[in-house]
């Protein structure tokens, strides 16, 4: 300041220039990290300085400078983490003199979130039962937590730990093996170090569908028990039946289906069976499956045969009253017979059973003894035998009886359920089996000549002794004993008249003719012996003459060796080869078996010669013996010469 002189003060103003260092910058960022994303607040703070300017020298703050004109001053600066990582965040402070730095670390992360997502290849079948389970982040891959893991619960008590998740795929594959089928929950836990995430999903194990069986029973109706079917291979039903399938699997079955006659049937796992009633008959194939939407099991076909009663089944037999070799026809009628149905005919001859209808089921039922006649067939096994269809409903038999007895011939109708019989009787009788010799004189001029009684009379009085009673020796194991008034052993009373001992023989509408011979003359005895119910087999014949009393004692045996000849059949008395008297002549076929023992059948023949005696007509014998047994039949009579 002056002064000047006439009193005034001049004052002038100076500025003086003062610099102050720059000093006391640090920086200040959060303690924590920030999420990706997420700002951090950074604070700069300058203790002195003057017109400082503040640079911030980070990624993404480059453009980011002002001047503050005087401290100490406060700068609060927000910083937004780009990324997950560390990062250095730096802010310089200058002035026209001098400049500082301070540095600050700024945390930033990802936290795990929600953003992921858990699934598997769920279902599958166990056995084997392997899963595979994927955990995939979703979200932004800025937002990608580097460095999480995961922890997997897999629900069976099985679990893995640690498992790194792959920060170029941003998942993680795990395999799993569950032992056995069933429903499992999945628990994925994820974490890093700052968070924890679990995430869940449900996966389904299916056990494996093993072989499906089906089994059927059957009623009779709906309020009678099942019972097993019928048939060699379980398959036979009677018709209305009610039958239930029972289908059986291991493994998850969800469904069963039944497929017959272009029907198809599903039902729920819960409900393995069938019912169906048959009300036709026939065959019904059934194929049924189990199933899941994985898998289906084997298929199962079963057949049904439904059968019935045969309806009206009968026998008849044309002639029933025949002789051996005589031909009988049968006739086997019926209203109904299923498919299924076998017609059987058994003549009770001991033959072949004749067999027709259906093939299978008679060989089934009967094997290999039988004969099976196809439809187009005609059966001829002899001559005169034959059988036949007559149409839908009538077999014609015609079979021929070789043996003597009374028959009861069977047809049978049957399936393997039902069975009907129906019976005929055919009696074959042999004529009267016959012996008998008979007179065949030599002599020309005096030619035979038979004297006859007719009705009841007396025996001429030339021949006064009595008649005994045939003599029929049986062996012992003949079939009925040999006592002529037996009825095995009696002759019927038209063969054979009853006698009584004494001078009088009472005859019953009988002739008996009686020849004379006289001791001059040549005279031939002839036999003939018919035996039906004896098979031809080898044979011996043989004479024998007794001369006898009246009362039938034997005087003396006569030797004939000298008159026999080839012809065994007829014997041949020449002139004076028997006194005068009475005789008799008796002879006897034996018929040999041809059995191993050779057993013998014998007849006999007796005639009572008065020199040319009289024909008395059959003997009586019983029933026909079997072969190999001895049958003895010998009748009795004299033959008297005169002079």
């Amino acid at each position: 300041m002056s002064s000047e002189p006439d009193g005034l003060v001049e004052e002038k103003e100076v500025t003086v220039l003062v610099l102050t260092y720059l000093s006391g910058l640090s920086l200040a960022g959060p303690l924590d990290c920030t999420d990706v994303g997420e700002s951090a607040m950074l604070e700069a703070t300058l203790e002195e300085g003057i017109n400082v300017t503040f640079s911030w020298m980070t990624e993404g703050f480059e453009d980011r400078s002002y001047v503050v004109e005087e401290a100490p001053t406060r700068v609060v600066e927000n910083y937004t983490c780009p990324k997950e990582g560390n990062f250095t965040v730096t802010v310089n402070a200058s002035d026209a003199l001098t400049s500082e730095e301070a540095t600050v670390e700024v945390c930033c992360v990802n936290h795990v979130s929600r953003n992921w997502k858990l699934e598997s290849d769920s279902p599958k079948i166990a056995p084997p039962g392997e899963i595979t389970v994927t955990l995939s982040y979703i979200g932004d891959a800025t937002y990608f937590p580097l460095g999480a893991v995961t922890d997997m619960d897999f629900g069976d008590s099985d679990s893995k730990k640690d498992i790194l998740i792959d920060s170029e795929s941003f998942s993680v594959t795990e395999t799993h093996a569950y032992a056995q089928g069933g429903v499992y929950n999945v628990t994925a836990h994820v974490r890093n170090s700052v968070d924890l995430e679990s995430f869940t999903t449900e996966v389904l194990l299916l056990d494996k569908l093993g072989d499906l069986t089906v089994t059927a029973q059957y009623a009779e109706n709906e309020n009678s028990e099942n019972k097993d079917l019928h048939g060699p291979d379980r398959t036979d039903v009677p018709v209305n039946a009610v039958v239930s399938f029972f289908c059986n699997v291991s493994g998850s079955a969800e469904n069963y289906t039944m497929e017959t006659e272009g029907k198809t049937v599903t039902q729920d796992g819960s409900n393995p069976i069938f019912t169906n009633q048959y009300e036709e008959v026939g065959e019904y194939v059934l194929t049924f499956v189990a199933s899941n939407f994985l898998e289906e099991s084997n298929s199962v076909t079963l057949t049904i045969r439904v059968m019935a009663e045969t309806v009206g089944l009968g026998l008849t037999a044309d002639p029933t009253s025949i002789l051996p070799g005589d031909e009988v026809v049968f006739s086997i009628e019926f209203v109904f017979a299923d498919p299924f149905t076998c017609i059987s005919f058994d003549a009770d001859e001991g033959e072949t059973l004749e067999t027709f209808a259906n093939e299978e089921t008679c060989r089934l039922v009967l094997e290999d003894g039988m004969h099976f006649n196809q439809r187009d067939e005609q059966r001829k096994r002899r001559e005169t035998e034959e059988a036949s269809w007559v149409d839908d409903n009538n077999i014609s038999i015609r079979y021929v009886y070789n043996k003597g007895g009374v028959f009861k011939p069977i047809a049978k109708a049957f399936n393997t359920i039902f069975g009907v019989n129906a019976t005929a009787e055919v009696e074959a009788t042999f004529p009267p089996a016959s012996i008998w010799i008979e007179n065949n004189s030599t002599n020309i001029r005096r030619p035979m000549k038979a004297a006859s009684i007719i009705n009841t009379g007396t025996v001429s009085e030339c021949f006064k002794a009595p008649i005994t009673s045939s003599t029929c020796n049986h062996h012992p194991s003949s079939l009925h004993g040999c006592d002529p008034s037996s009825p095995e052993g009696a002759a019927p009373s038209f063969m054979y008249p009853p006698r009584k001992r004494g001078n009088n023989l009472l005859l019953q509408k009988r002739v008996i003719p009686i020849s004379e011979y006289f001791r001059e003359e040549t005279f031939r005895l002839e036999t003939t012996a018919q035996v039906y119910d004896h098979p031809s087999r080898s044979y011996e014949m043989a004479w024998h003459v007794d001369r006898i009393t009246s009362a039938n004692e034997v005087l003396e045996t006569i030797d004939i060796s000298s008159i026999r000849s080839s012809n065994c059949s007829a014997l041949r008395f020449p002139h004076r080869f028997l006194d005068v008297g009475l005789y008799k002549v008796e002879y006897t076929i034996d018929i040999y078996g041809g059995t191993s023992n050779m057993g013998m059948t014998r007849f006999c023949r007796s005639k009572p010669l008065f020199l040319g005696g009289y024909n008395v007509g059959v003997a009586p014998f019983g029933p026909s013996p079997m072969m190999g047994r001895t049958h003895v039949m010998r009748r009795e009579g004299w033959l008297m010469c005169c002079s």
